[in-house]
């Protein structure tokens, strides 16, 4: 099952992330989810999606205010399979890059925000393979201009 869900940038466009999750996630769980995640952007949160059923209905059309929320600057949320080692990813669009450890292209998992989201993706998540899994560390990517 996966959680989807989509940020508004300051120009109008949506980035997409997407991550697996538990089967039997709770709404409430989900939510929680996604709530971390959203912690992590600047972008304005639209519709999140549970599987076929609407999560969160009441997403926002309006724009961002931050200038800085562009759907190109993510955060690629790295992880391992508990099981069998094997790497996962995903990314958040629109990354609140003041969550960067300094001098870094890396967010500091100690801080507040990014403590939050490393514990409900390792409460919750799943890899592909169904498994639990654990973060490894999230970069900031940015692919300018597109």
């Amino acid at each position: 099952m996966e959680l989807q869900t989509t940020f508004r940038d300051y120009a109008g466009k949506d980035g997409q992330c997407s991550v697996i999750v538990d089967p039997a996630i709770s709404g409430a769980n989900a939510t929680a989810v996604w709530n971390a995640i959203s912690a992590m952007a600047l972008g304005t949160p639209g519709n999140s999606y549970l599987a076929s059923r609407d999560l969160n209905d009441t997403g926002s059309t309006s724009l961002p205010s931050d200038k800085f929320a562009q759907r190109t600057t993510k955060f690629r949320v790295e992880f391992t399979d508990d099981v069998n080692g094997e790497p996962g990813y995903f990314t958040i669009p629109t990354a609140d890059l003041s969550l960067l450890a300094v001098n870094s292209h890396y967010v500091d998992l100690s801080g507040t925000e990014a403590a939050a989201l490393v514990t409900a993706l390792e409460t919750y998540a799943k890899s592909r393979d169904g498994n639990a899994i654990t973060v490894a560390y999230i970069l900031e990517v940015s692919k300018a201009g597109q």
